[in-house]
C-alpha cells in the first residue's frame, strides 16, 4: 500500500515529501513519515536547524527557488540532495504542537 506523502511525492513528481513533528518542548523536529529520492537523517533535528527550523520558526510557508545543489540549509538530508527548490509548510495540530510539511522539489 502506498502512503499518502509517496503518493504526493510521485503525483506532484517531487524529490522528498517528508512530515516533521515538533517535540513537546517545541526544540527539535522529528521526522514521522517520509517519501524521497535520497536518505534523511533519522535524528531529531534543532529548531533553530536549516530551513525545516525556518519554516518552523517562522511559522507560515517558506519558498525558496534556485537553490544551490549543495545548499547548507538543507540539513534534514544525509548528503546534499541536489535540491533546487524547497516549499516548507507549517501545519498547527489540534493540541498546539507545531509540525512542518517538508516539500523540496528538483527543478
Amino acid at each position: 500500500m502506498v502512503g499518502l506523502l509517496e503518493l504526493a511525492r510521485r503525483t506532484m513528481r517531487l524529490h522528498t515529501c517528508a512530515l516533521y513533528w515538533a517535540d513537546a518542548k517545541g526544540r527539535a523536529l522529528r521526522i514521522v513519515e517520509a517519501a524521497s529520492d535520497a536518505p534523511l537523517v533519522d535524528t531529531p533535528l534543532p529548531v533553530s536547524s536549516g530551513v525545516l527550523g525556518a519554516t518552523f520558526a517562522m511559522a507560515k510557508p517558506l519558498l525558496l527557488a534556485n537553490l544551490r545543489p549543495d545548499h547548507p540549509g538543507l540539513t534534514h538530508y544525509v548528503a546534499a540532495p541536489g535540491v533546487r527548490c524547497f516549499a516548507g509548510v507549517p501545519v498547527l495540530a489540534i493540541d498546539g504542537t507545531q509540525p512542518c510539511v517538508d516539500v523540496p522539489a528538483v527543478q
